[in-house]
């Protein structure tokens, strides 16, 4: 017989797992099962099993969902990312606990099942950060409109204007102006990917409605720096044409202005 074909390819499987996994007992029947599977950081996942009287806990102690947090993906306030989240968990058949642990209950007969449950779910949650662009930036709209709402800004969402082009031309909010206090109609696009196509539609956007019914107008680009520094370059050339920037990061000091 050849010698691959007598390779067992399940035992070398269970080798692998057997070899790189680490179990340390933390206090009396609880264990730290460190597994060889990465998180969205490349660190080991690690997760906590529970014995009480034959009965197991199995929770990730709220450190997944912690994680998410950190990078920018808060889930309470909005009612697309807790659907996102619930819907992933519950395929799973895992719960989220009070203090946002994912756990699941377990027997001694299916303790190994819902360990590769609560493992696979983990890693899947973990990912929830890598979503498509247009849903990241779907996303970013609810936290700017929530942002909005906070701070009792009343706003108008996805306003439009005909430009000078004759184009159809679309901002992402707008705040109406009091032109007897010279407070000017306030319009805002939002950007999740600071990048240069970005930059050039809105100077476009901006200088096409100009003369056109917004004499008085101002724009704003919030953007969204949480988890990388926008470009200087970037946000100068915005300046140069009178775009106010508004870092995410920094938005709470234009909450009086945006609100006059």
């Amino acid at each position: 017989m050849n010698k691959l074909q007598s390779i067992s390819y399940l035992d070398n499987y269970l080798s692998f797992l057997k070899s790189n996994m680490e179990q340390v007992e933390i206090k009396e029947n609880i264990y730290r099962l460190t597994t060889p599977f990465l998180d969205r950081k490349n660190d080991f996942i690690e997760i906590y099993i529970i014995n009480k009287d034959g009965k197991y806990t199995l929770t990730d102690d709220g450190h997944t969902i912690d994680e998410l947090r950190l990078s920018g993906f808060e889930y309470k306030r909005s009612p697309k990312r807790k659907n996102a989240l619930n819907t992933l968990v519950n395929s799973h058949g895992v719960d989220i606990d009070s203090d946002e642990s994912l756990t699941v209950s377990a027997t001694l007969d299916n303790l190994a099942l819902k360990k590769h449950q609560l493992i696979q779910c983990i890693i899947k949650v973990s990912d929830l950060f890598m979503l498509t662009s247009q849903t990241i930036e779907s996303y970013f709209y609810e936290d700017v409109e929530n942002f909005l709402i906070e701070k009792e800004i009343r706003f108008n969402s996805r306003p439009s204007f005909t430009g000078k082009s004759k184009l159809t031309i679309n901002f992402d909010f707008s705040i109406g102006g009091i032109p007897k206090r010279n407070i000017p109609e306030r319009l805002i696009k939002i950007s999740n990917n600071f990048d240069v196509n970005f930059v050039k539609n809105t100077i476009f956007s901006w200088q096409d409605i100009q003369g056109t019914g917004t004499k008085n107008a101002k724009l704003y680009a919030v953007i969204n720096d949480r988890d990388k520094e926008p470009s200087k370059e970037k946000l100068e050339a915005l300046k140069e044409y009178g775009i106010e920037t508004v870092l995410w990061k920094e938005r709470n000091a234009y909450s009086k202005e945006l609100s006059a």
